[in-house]
């Protein structure tokens, strides 16, 4: 029996469209900026390679592409990126993804919702002036648990705190690496939502398909259901 529902934020609760064109832009400067001679041909080659590397950091493997040994200057350029991220999202608020706040008030009255995200804690601040942080149960985000996907601890801290036991979960993430095959290692059932860069992602194996794949988080309540319906 599924009792409760982990979201993913970035991707599935809120549009990272327009955070994903900064993030690529900033990148991009701050590797020129690192007098490395970069065409955008060779960069966007590069993204996708390391996307497709299933490296725990895309940032790191991104910057290292093109840095290679030079620890200290990789170091400088991601943590760069990363603040220009957390200051950029400040000034400019991801927005929600349209029909999700219904959705997750409708899974509520059946199910512990809980968010599951990279995140730092801020995030529940935009989530609260939305008026969907009511819908969870548990809202740790990484920073609160100070420990980040796709390390499976993550999770079990959640389903802990939540008290419910991983095949009773389902797992909703846009990552197949960061999201759903570290949930399908603990037992959870899964639904990929394919956007963003990472759609590009297939599974290498049987075990790291997941139970449902949708395109759009209008497509989540049915599929919820089928595998709530599977169970039974």
């Amino acid at each position: 029996m599924i009792k409760a529902i982990l979201f993913d934020i970035g991707g599935v609760i809120l549009n990272e469209s327009e955070l994903e064109k900064e993030y690529f832009k900033f990148a991009k400067d701050m590797l020129r900026q690192s007098d490395i001679k970069l065409k955008d041909e060779k960069f966007d080659k590069a993204v996708k390679q390391c996307i497709l590397s299933f490296e725990p950091s895309f940032t790191r493997s991104l910057v290292q592409h093109f840095v290679k040994h030079d620890k200290k200057k990789c170091n400088k350029i991601v943590n760069a990126i990363r603040e220009n991220v957390k200051n950029w999202s400040k000034n400019h608020p991801q927005k929600l993804n349209p029909g999700i706040k219904k959705i997750l008030q409708l899974l509520s009255e059946t199910y512990k919702l809980t968010l599951a995200g990279n995140q730092p804690s801020a995030v529940k601040n935009l989530l609260e002036q939305y008026g969907i942080l009511k819908s969870f149960t548990t809202t740790d985000v990484s920073e609160d648990i100070g420990i980040s996907k796709p390390d499976p601890r993550f999770f079990t801290d959640i389903l802990k705190k939540l008290n419910v036991k991983g095949h009773e979960a389902i797992m909703i993430g846009d990552r197949l690496d960061n999201d759903i095959i570290p949930a399908k290692s603990l037992g959870m059932k899964t639904i990929l939502v394919k956007v963003g860069i990472f759609a590009i992602l297939e599974p290498r194996a049987p075990e790291e398909i997941p139970d449902a794949t949708v395109s759009s988080v209008s497509e989540l309540p049915p599929a919820i259901k089928s595998i709530v319906e599977q169970g039974e």
